[in-house]
Parts: C-alpha cells; structure tokens; sequence
C-alpha cells in the first residue's frame, strides 16, 4: 500500500509541553485507535472537505501512515471481539468489511445505505455476546435531518431497519456487555437496550445539553459512567448512574467536552470553548478533584466535524488527539501535578439550590480532610429514601444533583457525615 504523511522526524520525539503534528494534517481525524492485535500499530480515520478520506495505520508511533482503505469518508471502525482479523469500517456511503486484518475489503451495506449524498453512516457497533450481530446508526437528510438504526444477524449480510426515532450520535455498550446505551440529541436523553437496539428505554436524562460523549468504567460493586456535554462539561456518576456530580474544578467556564479517554487511573478530555474554536487537552487522576491542561494551546489545532478523539498509547507512552487539521501527538509527564486549588478550611454542608425546587437540586459540600464521605436524603420520619454518596473522599469542594424521580413532594432533609463532622439540612420538594 502506498505510505502518506511522512515527517522527518524521529517518532514522536517531542518536547515536554508540546504538541507535535503526526499526520493527516489537513483532513478531519475521526478516530484513533490501537490494533487489539498489535498495539505498536496504530488506525485513524479521516474525512477531507470534499467528503473522502481513508483509514490509516502508523507501525512508528505516528512518524509514517500506511493507507489499507483509500478515497472514503471513514467515520468508524469496530473490531470482531475475539478475532482481530474481523473488521468493520463505517464510511459516509458504504460499510466495509475486512476479514484479512485490512488487506482486502468487500461491502456489508445491502439494505442500509443509499449512494446519495444525503445518506450517512455515522456508528457502527458489534455486539460482544453474539459477535454475528451488527447495529449501524445513518444519518439522511440534510434539509429535514432524521436517522435510522439497521440491524444484522449475519455478520452484515443482510440488514433490517429497526423501528427507532432517536437521533443518535453517541452508542456505546455497557461494562457488563449486555446493555447498549445511546445519547438521543433531539431529546438530550440517554437510553438503554438489552437486545441490541431493538427495543429501548430511557435511562438518564442527567442535564439538558447535547450530549458529546459516554464512556463506561468496570468497578468491583457497579460502574462508573462519565458524560462529555456540549456546554456543562465533564459529570460523572460512580454507583451506575444513581448519583451524579459536576467536576470541573480547574476547567474554564462553558467549557465544551468532546470526548474523554480513561487509562487505569487517568482521565483524558478534550474540550473547546463555546462559542469560540480554542482547543485544548486536560487531565486528572481517577478519584481527585481537579483538572490539568496538558501540553497548553496550539494554533494549529481546528475543530473536527464529530469530535476531538483521544487516545493514550501504553505502547509509545504517549497521548493522542485528533482535530480538523489533522493528528498532533504529545510526550505527557509522568506524574499528574495537582492543581493549585486552594483547600476548604473547615467540613461545610450548603444549603441546596434552588430551593424548593421540582425536577431537581444541587447540593454542595466542602472536605476539610480525607473521609469516608456519607450524604443522605430522609423523609419527615427519618426513614432513608436516597444515599448520595457512601465512598471516601479527598478533601475539596464537592457538587451533586438529586433528582425528583420516584419522591413524592414534600419536606425532606439531607445530611452529611464526613468523620466526626455531621450536619443536617432541609429541602422542600414542590412538584
């Protein structure tokens, strides 16, 4: 195959504090990925203006390409989950199929896409139980914009069209791998599906915002689940989307998260200001409060069409960020630095806002000390009807959301226990 996107330059050899371009510059980077097979290789796919592109690999850590699928809009890509071999790439027009590992590639679209302009594949998705069974979202119409989800039972031979009105542009599966879930952006509702995409109920509606991304992280006694929003930021829930915080302590205001990326105990989001087109790169550790930039601005950086990937090569040690001007690659220090953010002086629990309120309240809290943090929500006869919290803590200041769901209206109180600190507060429910 024909190598593109050559840089003289040793692979990725960067500077502390920069970022270096490492191919595709001038396309939209859709997605960067590593070869489950491999992860000394790397995949990106990109789109140009005129609506082509390719999907690409680099053996070097981004010093030279390989094309192995050329002169198409490559939009997303999914491997078989127990046979790497298998691959499916989703294009603005086709979706193709490779058992080679890349080297050749045959259609799998009968039955979902037309060859018209106005028709898009946007996800595709496998389903890891029954690796056989495919789920593809398309987006038509540009004037009067709609979507569909196309579902195949034979390894994308053939496709039925799935009685479905949602708008998706996020799909991601479960940790437990049996539940799919997809953000709608026409109601800024998450849904859940345990067959697949054929039937769905609504699961979070956490704020209303557009929705940009949704990962999922395995715990021992549930998940954590974390959402990216076009103007809120970063929210995180970590008891399966019981309970849900703000965190974004350190990052700017209206800050427009377009995707996160999670390593052992390192997030990654890349994020934009809204309304302006300011990219840049940040990071925390797991259970800390508090956000870093990485590596600061680059002019060079533009906005993508979908978002802005990221990927942490473990391989290469080094981060990864896909923007409309191509793929730029950065040498992260080691060690996270802790944000000079100034710590509470004392436990505090604040009165909720707003108060009284109808569909739903925040509540904030302030850690003088680590703690095993409880905040808890009871009835007028001190019967317990929610726990918010029941994990340890570093100190910081701290937000959460209640949601109305499943309270009847009326007087309730909240408390905080946070070592020896305790301390109780009233909340009126009003629907």
């Amino acid at each position: 195959m024909r190598k593109i996107f050559y840089f003289i330059l040793l692979p990725c050899l960067l500077l502390a504090g920069e970022w270096e371009p490492v191919g595709m510059q001038g396309t939209m980077v859709s997605f960067i990925k590593t070869d489950p097979a491999d992860s000394s290789i790397l995949l990106a796919g990109c789109v140009t203006d005129e609506n082509y592109g390719g999907l690409y690999k680099s053996s070097d850590g981004g010093n030279t390409w390989d094309s192995i699928l050329e002169n198409y809009a490559v939009v997303d890509m999914v491997f078989h989950p127990t046979n790497p071999d298998t691959l499916y790439v989703a294009c603005y027009n086709h979706l193709y199929k490779s058992t080679d590992h890349g080297k050749s590639w045959v259609a799998s679209d009968s039955g979902i896409v037309l060859n018209s302009w106005n028709n898009d594949l946007e996800l595709v998705r496998i389903d890891p139980l029954h690796p056989q069974v495919l789920l593809a979202a398309k987006y038509y119409d540009w004037l009067l914009p709609k979507s569909a989800l196309y579902k195949s039972f034979d390894g994308g031979l053939s496709w039925t069209k799935l009685d479905s009105t949602m708008r998706i542009r996020v799909l991601e599966t479960g940790p437990d791998q049996r539940a799919l879930y997809a953000a709608d952006s026409r109601s800024d509702m998450i849904y859940k599906s345990l067959d697949f995409g054929e039937t769905w109920e609504p699961w979070q509606q956490p704020l209303a915002n557009t929705i940009r991304d949704l990962k999922f992280i395995k715990t021992d006694s549930s998940f954590t689940c974390i959402i990216c929003f076009q103007l809120e930021g970063f929210l995180i829930s970590r008891d399966g989307g019981i309970t849900w915080e703000q965190e974004n302590t350190g990052l700017p205001e209206k800050a427009s998260v377009s995707s996160v990326f999670t390593t052992d105990s390192l997030l990654y989001i890349s994020k934009h200001m809204f309304p302006a087109t300011e990219i840049n790169v940040y990071k925390r550790q797991m259970n800390k409060v508090g956000w870093n930039q990485v590596g600061g601005n680059n002019d060079a950086f533009e906005g993508g069409f979908r978002n802005l990937p990221l990927l942490y090569s473990k391989y290469y040690q080094k981060l990864f960020l896909g923007t409309g001007n191509g793929l730029f690659c950065y040498n992260p220090v080691t060690e996270i630095t802790e944000p000079d953010i100034k710590q509470p002086e004392i436990f505090k629990l604040k009165q909720n806002y707003p108060n009284p309120f109808n569909s739903s309240t925040v509540i904030e809290y302030a850690l003088q000390g680590q703690a095993h943090v409880k905040l808890s929500v009871y009835d007028v006869n001190g019967k317990l009807v929610k726990q918010l919290v029941n994990e340890k803590k570093t100190p910081g200041n701290y937000q959460i959301t209640l949601s109305s769901d499943q309270l009847a209206s009326g007087v309730y109180f909240y408390r905080l226990r946070a070592g020896g600190f305790n301390e109780t507060r009233k909340l009126v429910l009003m629907r």
